[in-house]
C-alpha cells in the first residue's frame, strides 16, 4: 500500500510489523461535525505580556490571593514549634536537602501552617506559593507554569505547594514531586527551596520512600496525638468558646462556661485534630440555630456514643469527626433532604464546585427559598452566601474532610452509592439543560456565540431562551440579567461536560453528551476531550454510532498519510497466561513516553503517542511539544491487527486524519 510506512518512519517508534490491507474504522468529519479551526479568546487585563502567561497558571493560588479571602490561619499561640522549624529550614538549609515535606492527616492544620510560613518567610527569601484546592484551584498541570510567573513576575526563590493531594491527578502529583526531587539531585547549588505539604496519601508516601530521593527532603510530620497538637487544639478550642460565651447575655453570667469537665470532654475527643476542633465552635456558635447551651449539649451526646464503642475509637481515629458530620446532616428536615442532596451531588462535579451559588442552584432547579432552606444546617461545615452575593460567592466546604465523609458511604450512608448515585444525578442536570438549547444551531445562529477557555459555542442569546430558571436575577440589580444566567448555564453545562466525559464511566460517556460535543462548538476549546470521545466511540458506543452511520469501514488504502494529522495513538496489548512465546517490540531508545496499559484483565502491555504537526508554512514536520496546536475535530480513524510474529496480541493505531477518507463507504 502506497504511503503506509509513514508509522516506521521514525526509528526511535517500536517497530510495528507491515500492515495488512485491510478496512479500517473511521468516523467521518461529516457526521462527527463541521470541523473547526482552534483559536484562543483572552479576556486581557494585564496587558500583552501578562495575559498569556496568566491563563497558563492557576489562577488564585498565590498565598496572598484575594481569592483565598480569608485564607486560613493558624490560631494564635498554635503550632509555634513546627512553623519555627519550618523558617529555619528556610534559613539554614543544606546543598542537599532543598525539600522539606510536610504531612498529616486531613484536619491537622496543614494549610493553616504553610500560610503562616508564607506570611513569615525571612526577610530577603524570594519565593512562589501554590496553594491547591478542592474548590477551584486543582489543575496540576499548570504548577510549574504558575511557579515560573510568580518568579518571573515577583522575584521570588522559596516554593510553597500546599495541599499537594488535592491536585486533581495522582500521577501528576507524582510527577510533579519527580520534577521537584530531580532538580534538587542535580543541580545542589540551587538557590530554591521547596516546602510541600500533603496529607500522606499512599503514592506520595511510596514517592518520599524511594532510596534516591531520601537524601534531597527532610520530613516534617503533623502528628494528631501528640502533646504539642493536643495543647494547641485545646487553646483554639479556649479562644472558640469563650467568644461565644462573650456574644450570649445568658452565658456571659456564667463564669465556667463550658465547665471544665465538658471543656475536657470534648478536647479528648478532639485529640490534637484541628478540623474537629473548628467543626465543633461553629456548630456551636451557629448564630442561625441561637442556642449554643443546646448545641454543646448535642456535641457532648455524640462524643458519649462514640467513647461507648471501643472497637470504633480503636479503628477509626476519625471516628468522632464523623459522628458530628452525621450529627448535622440528621438535623435537616426529611422534606428539604431531597434538595440539600442535590447541591451537594453537583457541587461534587468540580467545574460546578467553583461556580456562583444561584447558578448552581439553577442548575439543579431550587428556587432561593428551597436553596437556603436546603443549607440550613450546614453553616458549620460550609461557607454559605449572603443571599445579595450568591450571584458572585460559591457555595464551599470549610473542609476536605467533609465532602470525604459525604462521598464514602460506609462512613456517611449520605448517598445510596456515593460514586454512581453523584454521577447519575450530574449526567441527568447537566443534560436537561442542554436538551433545552436547540440542537440545529447551524440554522438558527449567525454570527453569536459563547466563548470561554479558548472555545467558543454555537448559541447565543436567542437560542439559550428556554433555558428554565429557578431562581431568576434580582430585578433590582443589573447584573447578571435572567438571560445573562442562561447563557452562563449554558456555557457552564457545556464547559462541565468536555471536562468530565470519561469512556470509564457508563454515566458520562452517553449518546447525547457524544452528540452535544462533536456538534455544538465552533471553536473547540482548549480542554476539548479529543481521546475520551474516541475512546467512547469506538467502545461502548460503537454499536449506536455504528446504527447511526458515523462509523464506517473503509478500506485502508483510502487513508491519506499526508492528511494524517495530530497525536497518533499507538497501543500494543497481550493477553496473559497463554501458551505461546509473545512479541516484545518495545524499542527501549524510543523518544516517546511509554505508558503501561490499564486495559482488560488478563491483557498486558503499553501505549504511546507521537504525531505530525502542521506548521505555518503548509508542511507536516515531526512532533514537537512546543508547537503542538490542537487537531480540528476531524475524522477519528482506528484499525488494528493481530501481531504476525505470535498469532495472539494486537496492535492498534488511532489517529485524526484530516477530511473524510476517499472512498468512504458503510
Amino acid at each position: 500500500m502506497a504511503n503506509r510506512n509513514h508509522f516506521s518512519t521514525n526509528p526511535t517508534c517500536p517497530s510495528a510489523p507491515s500492515l495488512p490491507d485491510k478496512q479500517v474504522s473511521s468516523i467521518p468529519g461529516s457526521n462527527v461535525g463541521t470541523p473547526f479551526k482552534f483559536g484562543t479568546f483572552l479576556h486581557n487585563t494585564y496587558g500583552k505580556f501578562h495575559s498569556p502567561k496568566i491563563t497558563a497558571t492557576i489562577i488564585g493560588a498565590e498565598f496572598d490571593s484575594s481569592d483565598r479571602d480569608p485564607p486560613p490561619r493558624c490560631h494564635p499561640g498554635t503550632r509555634l514549634a513546627i512553623i519555627q522549624r519550618c523558617l529555619n529550614f528556610i534559613l539554614m538549609c543544606s546543598d542537599h536537602e532543598k525539600l522539606r515535606w510536610v504531612f498529616g492527616p486531613a484536619g491537622v492544620g496543614k494549610s493553616a501552617i504553610m500560610q503562616i510560613i508564607a506570611e513569615k518567610a525571612p526577610d530577603g527569601v524570594i519565593f512562589a506559593s501554590v496553594f491547591f484546592s478542592v474548590n477551584g484551584r486543582r489543575d496540576g498541570t499548570k504548577t510549574i507554569a504558575t511557579i515560573a510567573y510568580q518568579l518571573a513576575v515577583k522575584y521570588r526563590f522559596l516554593v510553597i505547594i500546599d495541599g499537594l493531594d488535592e491536585c486533581d491527578n495522582p500521577f501528576v502529583q507524582r510527577e510533579l514531586l519527580q520534577l521537584i526531587t530531580a532538580l534538587c539531585l542535580t543541580n545542589p547549588a540551587s538557590p530554591i527551596l521547596w516546602i510541600v505539604a500533603s496529607r500522606p496519601e499512599p503514592h506520595i508516601t511510596s514517592f518520599f520512600e524511594k532510596t534516591e530521593v531520601q537524601p534531597v527532603y527532610v520530613k516534617e510530620e503533623i502528628a494528631i496525638d501528640s502533646d504539642q497538637a493536643g495543647e494547641d487544639v485545646q487553646r483554639y478550642l479556649r479562644a472558640g468558646l469563650k467568644k461565644i460565651q462573650l456574644e450570649y447575655p445568658t452565658l456571659k453570667r456564667k463564669r465556667d462556661w463550658p465547665s471544665e469537665l465538658e471543656f475536657i470532654h470534648i478536647a479528648t475527643a478532639a485529640s490534637g485534630l484541628f478540623a474537629y476542633a473548628s467543626v465543633v465552635v461553629r456548630y456551636i456558635g451557629d448564630a442561625h440555630y441561637g442556642d449554643p447551651a443546646a448545641r454543646l449539649r448535642y456535641v457532648l451526646e455524640v462524643i458519649d456514643d462514640v467513647g461507648k464503642d471501643e472497637t470504633l475509637r480503636k479503628d477509626h481515629p476519625m471516628a468522632q469527626l464523623d459522628a458530628l458530620y452525621s450529627r448535622i446532616l440528621s438535623n435537616i428536615p426529611d422534606a428539604v433532604m431531597m434538595n440539600t442532596r442535590k447541591l451537594l451531588r453537583l457541587h461534587e462535579n468540580y467545574v460546578w464546585r467553583s461556580q456562583n451559588f444561584r447558578l448552581t442552584c439553577n442548575a439543579v432547579g431550587l428556587t432561593e427559598d428551597a436553596a437556603y432552606g436546603a443549607v440550613r444546617h450546614l453553616h458549620a461545615v460550609a461557607k454559605i452566601p449572603d443571599p445579595d452575593r450568591a450571584h458572585i460567592e460559591p457555595f464551599e466546604h470549610f473542609h476536605k474532610s467533609f465532602p470525604d465523609f459525604l462521598l464514602d458511604c460506609e462512613r456517611s450512608k449520605f448517598f445510596d452509592d456515593n460514586e454512581d448515585e453523584v454521577q447519575q444525578f450530574v449526567t441527568q442536570t447537566l443534560s436537561r439543560i442542554v436538551e433545552e438549547v436547540p440542537d440545529d444551531l447551524d440554522e438558527a445562529i449567525s454570527d453569536e456565540g459563547i466563548g470561554r477557555h479558548g472555545g467558543f459555542l454555537k448559541a447565543g442569546l436567542e437560542s439559550c431562551r428556554k433555558v428554565s430558571l429557578s431562581w431568576p436575577a434580582n430585578e433590582y440589580l443589573q447584573h447578571p440579567s435572567n438571560d445573562e444566567l442562561r447563557l452562563n448555564l449554558y456555557e457552564t453545562t457545556m464547559t462541565a461536560i468536555c471536562r468530565t466525559f470519561s469512556s470509564d464511566s457508563c454515566f458520562y460517556s452517553t449518546m447525547p453528551w457524544f452528540h452535544a460535543l462533536t456538534t455544538r462548538f465552533k471553536v473547540l476549546p482548549m480542554h476539548f476531550p479529543h481521546f475520551e470521545l474516541s475512546e467512547a466511540a469506538f467502545a461502548n458506543l460503537r454499536p449506536e454510532l455504528t446504527e447511526l452511520g458515523r462509523i464506517k469501514q473503509v478500506p485502508l488504502r483510502a487513508l491519506d498519510c499526508d492528511a494524517i494529522c495530530g497525536y497518533i495513538e499507538l497501543q500494543f496489548r497481550s493477553p496473559m497466561g497463554v501458551g505461546v512465546k509473545l512479541s516484545s517490540p518495545w524499542n527501549p531508545f524510543c523518544d516517546h513516553g511509554k505508558q503501561e496499559s490499564d486495559g482488560p484483565q488478563q491483557c498486558e502491555g503499553w501505549t504511546t503517542y507521537f504525531g505530525r504537526v502542521h506548521d505555518e508554512f503548509g508542511r507536516y514536520n515531526k512532533y514537537d511539544e512546543a508547537n503542538v496546536e490542537f487537531p480540528r475535530l476531524e475524522p477519528v480513524v482506528q484499525f488494528s491487527f493481530t501481531d504476525p510474529n505470535d498469532g495472539v496480541s494486537e496492535w492498534r493505531y488511532r489517529l485524526f486524519h484530516s477530511g473524510s477518507p476517499t472512498g468512504c463507504y458503510e
